[in-house]
């Protein structure tokens, strides 16, 4: 994943459906938050999550 994905990562993530179990959809700024958040937890633990 990448900054390049934002585009694709909005439409799945600003989805009420999707994101039906989270606070609310995600718009394209919360988005890139999302995945520049998920790019340090890789670069700091080796995998998303922590």
């Amino acid at each position: 994943m990448s900054t390049d994905d934002v585009d694709v990562m909005a439409d799945l993530l600003g989805d009420a459906r999707v994101m039906e179990y989270y606070a609310h959809p995600k718009d394209r700024g919360e988005t890139l938050g999302w995945i520049d958040w998920n790019l340090r937890n890789y670069a700091e633990y080796g995998h998303r999550l922590p």
